[in-house]
């Protein structure tokens, strides 16, 4: 075991797919916008891409906490996160799985 960090992220694909996905759900869509709103970078207006997006390191401790370093995600989770969000974390909302 080493204390490296893994130096990849999800590739344009897995976003693009992941996009895709919500935008198919109207009712994720509110809380998409406030979990984007919620995880940006903190000013994120005063720095290109000037784009409310998560900070790398944060994304990258992420992925590794859920998929370990060598796994790789999958972009029907992003939709059970958000469901999960919106649920308000209740699993008795969502019949106790992601949908």
């Amino acid at each position: 075991m080493t204390n490296e960090r893994p130096e990849w992220l999800p590739g344009k694909g897995f976003w693009v797919r992941a996009v895709v996905l919500v935008l198919v759900r109207p009712s994720l869509w509110p809380t998409a916008l406030a979990q984007a709103h919620r995880l940006a970078r903190p000013r994120w207006w005063t720095r290109a891409p000037y784009l409310p997006r998560p900070d790398r390191e944060y994304l990258r401790f992420r992925f590794e906490t859920q998929y370990g370093s060598a796994g790789r995600p999958v972009p029907r989770d992003l939709v059970a996160y958000l469901e999960w969000c919106r649920d308000g974390g209740n699993p008795a909302r969502t019949g106790g799985r992601p949908r």
